[in-house]
């Protein structure tokens, strides 16, 4: 897949925003507002609905043009872009396109089931919305045009707290061919702090639609989905990695059969069966993992596929839960590179790997990787830096 560009990973000019990130008072930060968020709460925070009213107000000379928000009935087949069926929601937003400045921006808002283990939004809550945001933009500019997600990239720039309201701004860099550039930040309201920012490569597909696999060409699944848990296919496979690997050395680390009553984007409470099923093992002598993911109708996107942003928060979790139980590190993370080489239609029972390549100081560099259940083609790959606070702190 094409890389729009390289050594991001090794310049690191965002660590500086990173070394504000103290380890002892991010594990005390006040975490009041998320356990105080509850069923009752009315969807958007008033600092929301404010900065949505203003960007409301942009409409009126008719060139921002308001292109969808959570607010609009509900899709009527499952849509991870739009987990509105969580009350409060996993995220809320509202967005609006200029078409004639090729621009979007939009209004966001974090509800609880978007939260990471740490109480700070999950990093693949972030991308999901990057995803989504740039192919909003892409999708309103280009309407006759079926693209897919060939490649995203996304820097965290700072800890995003739960019930935050963040300003969404996305750009068409450029076209060239069958190809389309965008990127997108995601700031606080009042624009003063950069928490996020992304770049996202877009590859039309228009005439290789029918190479889609029979999966994706059938009807999205039903709402009411018969899937209840684990599918005897991931019953198997799981069963399949276990035997492959030496029960002396490989650990059970997670997995949605355990109980974990905290409220996470991974776990998130839809149903069983309905969005994340998963397990994974962990090496700790090699410092790898090894585990299956069933992707539920709640995890699509386009077309019957799962939606980039449910890939990338398995990619992002199995690389943070190995940096924890693995490589025994309390670390952030940092930068994170997708590429989706292959469709994962929804329904699929896929493997999960990753593996520590590589530290140096208290930089931690991770490969990670989606692969069909015998291993004969890869479907997403990944590379993820996290930074050591605890090291980060002893220089």
């Amino acid at each position: 897949m094409l890389h729009l560009w390289r050594g991001t990973v090794k310049a690191l000019p965002h660590l500086k925003y990173i070394q504000r990130i103290n380890p002892i008072q991010l594990h005390k930060l006040d975490r009041s507002h998320i356990s105080n968020m509850t069923t009752e709460r009315p969807g958007w925070s008033e600092n929301s609905l404010q900065l949505y009213n203003t960007l409301l107000e942009t409409t009126k000379d008719g060139k921002w043009v308001k292109v969808l928000t959570t607010r609009n009935p509900p899709p009527t087949q499952p849509d991870f872009g739009r987990l509105t069926m969580l009350d409060p929601a996993a995220y809320e937003y509202g967005i609006f396109v200029n078409s004639e400045e090729q621009c979007l921006k939009g209004v966001c808002e974090f509800g609880p089931y978007a939260q990471s283990a740490e109480g700070m939004v999950h990093g693949g809550a972030i991308a999901t919305i990057i995803d989504g945001a740039t192919q909003v933009l892409k999708a309103t500019l280009f309407p006759d045009i079926l693209a897919v997600t060939g490649n995203l990239k996304v820097n965290y720039k700072k800890p995003l707290p739960v019930g935050a309201t963040v300003f969404v701004e996305c750009h068409l860099q450029k076209r060239d061919g069958k190809k389309f550039f965008l990127s997108c930040d995601l700031k606080s309201a009042d624009k003063s702090i950069l928490y996020d920012t992304g770049t996202a490569l877009f590859f039309d597909v228009n005439d290789r639609v029918n190479q889609l696999p029979e999966k994706c060409k059938a009807d999205c699944l039903p709402t009411a989905d018969p899937v209840t848990g684990w599918t005897e296919e991931s019953e198997t496979l799981f069963k399949q990695v276990q035997d492959e690997t030496d029960a002396s050395s490989w650990k059970i680390v997670a997995s949605t059969k355990k109980q974990f009553p905290r409220k996470m984007f991974t776990r998130l409470p839809i149903g069983p069966g309905s969005a994340f099923e998963y397990a994974w093992l962990c090496n700790k002598e090699t410092i790898e993992m090894r585990g299956i993911c069933q992707f539920g109708p709640y995890t699509q996107g386009p077309d019957g596929l799962v939606h980039g942003g449910a890939t990338a928060t398995m990619l992002d979790s199995v690389t943070g839960v190995l940096m924890e139980h693995g490589a025994n590190k309390k670390a952030v993370t940092a930068h994170l590179d997708i590429k989706y080489k292959l469709p994962v239609p929804i329904g699929s029972t896929v493997r999960v790997e990753a593996k520590l390549e590589r530290t140096d100081g208290c930089k931690n560099y991770l490969q990670c990787s989606i692969l069909t259940p015998d291993k004969s083609k890869v479907l997403v790959t990944g590379t993820a830096l996290y930074v050591d606070l605890d090291l980060l702190y002893k220089l």
